[in-house]
């Protein structure tokens, strides 16, 4: 164990007392200052990074506006893509959002038109058939289907059924 004489004290052998008093106010001073300063930096950083979040804010409002006019000019270009459809409209630049759209209209649309059936030999100008030499005229009474009822529902009988004029058209 060592005796606390022995150690050597930190001020040193000559100490002042009104040296160290004026030390300490010093000191203090300095922490302050140094605190008042801190401060205003602080508040200083804060000013500016509301600034650069207020910029970044402007700036996305720009861009998100922009995209929102590139769009109406793709959909007033091509008025044939659906309201559903404008959520796919997405891009980078003019030229890629109206691409999206001209590819977009043209969704449920035929690929290339359909050539005209070429007209039949045996067809006549109005474009009905002729007739077969030994095929029977259509049976009087036969009904008709109607193909405006929806399959599964009921629905009233458009011709009534005559089974005594078919079997007497058949007769004859």
């Amino acid at each position: 164990m060592t005796d606390t004489n022995d150690q050597k004290k930190p001020w040193g052998d000559d100490f002042d007392e009104a040296k160290a008093w004026t030390l300490v106010q010093n000191l203090r001073g300095a922490k302050t200052t140094l605190q008042a300063d801190l401060a205003t930096a602080r508040q200083a950083l804060t000013e500016a990074e509301t600034k650069a979040t207020a910029g970044e804010t402007e700036k996305d409002r720009a861009d998100k506006a922009e995209r929102a006019l590139w769009t109406e000019r793709a959909l007033r270009k091509h008025p044939t893509v659906s309201e559903d459809f404008v959520d796919f409209l997405s891009g980078d630049t003019e030229e890629e959002i109206l691409a999206k759209a001209e590819r977009l209209s043209k969704v449920g649309q035929p690929k290339a038109p359909a050539e005209a059936p070429k007209p039949d030999a045996d067809a006549k100008p109005d474009g009905e058939p002729k007739p077969d030499a030994d095929a029977k005229p259509e049976l009087p009474g036969k009904p008709k289907p109607d193909l405006t009822l929806t399959p599964g529902h009921g629905g009233d009988v458009a011709e009534p059924f005559d089974p005594a004029a078919i079997a007497a058209k058949a007769r004859s």
